[in-house]
Parts: structure tokens; C-alpha cells; sequence
């Protein structure tokens, strides 16, 4: 990591992820990912916030946002129904963007998005992905 400058970045995961039923999955809160950070204690560790893990588990994403603070270096944008990791463009499900947005705002954020609304890009005739694409830029 030192020598190439390369981060680590912890992400948030819902428990629905879990490798057994009803079971936790670590860093599914942003306490636990901020204890992850803490344990690696490197310069070049911070967090990724992904919007549709957290949508899942049902987290005050503004709460959230702001527990994270400057250990936050990039976000995972994509939203789905609450259930399933779906990666549908943004207000295809039920993630609430107000507070998220706010919350970057708030935060004075400036890490990288990453869109990952991949399912909505894929399941379209070819012809359409770019205006698809295109869209989600926008």
C-alpha cells in the first residue's frame, strides 16, 4: 500500500449477505466499519459507503454519512426495493436521495462515486444502453 500509494477502502454490507441465515455480517453498520479502520489504523484505509447495502439494512443513510466523516473516500451509487441487491438507477426503488445527498453536502465530501445501477444498463436492447448510460450520467 506504502510503496504504491494504493488505499483500502471498508464497505458496508447488509446482513442479508450473510454466509448463513440469520446471521450479522461485519461492517453492515458504520460503527463497525469505523472499527475495521481503527484495528488497520493506516493512513491509507478509509470507508466506501455503498447506497444499495445500506437501503437493505435499513440504516438512517444521513446518520450514517456523517458517522463516517472523513474516513469516507468513495460511495456506491445504485438503488433497489429494500429487499434485494437489485443495482437499478437512482429512484427505481425505494432508497430515500434527499438525506444521502445532504448528508455528502454536509460532510464536504469529495471521494469518487461509483455508479453500480449495472442491472438497469443490462437487461435493455443494445440500442438503448448508451441513452441508458447516458441518463444515469445525468
Amino acid at each position: 500500500m506504502k510503496k504504491w500509494g494504493i488505499g483500502i477502502l471498508v464497505e458496508n454490507g447488509p446482513d442479508k449477505h450473510a454466509a448463513h441465515p440469520n446471521r450479522r455480517r461485519i461492517c453492515s453498520t458504520p460503527e463497525e466499519m469505523l472499527d475495521a479502520v481503527s484495528a488497520l489504523n493506516h493512513p491509507l484505509v478509509g470507508t466506501c459507503w455503498d447506497t444499495g447495502h445500506a437501503n437493505m439494512q435499513r440504516l438512517d443513510q444521513y446518520e450514517a454519512i456523517m458517522t463516517l466523516g472523513k474516513t469516507l473516500k468513495a460511495v456506491h451509487i445504485h438503488d433497489n426495493n429494500g429487499e434485494v441487491d437489485q443495482h437499478v438507477l437512482l429512484f427505481q426503488g425505494t432508497m430515500k436521495w434527499e438525506p444521502f445527498v445532504k448528508a455528502l453536502g454536509d460532510n464536504e465530501y469529495d471521494g469518487d462515486f461509483t455508479f453500480e445501477a449495472c442491472t438497469s444498463v443490462r437487461n435493455v436492447p443494445e440500442p438503448l444502453k448508451r441513452d441508458i448510460s447516458k441518463l444515469m450520467y445525468k
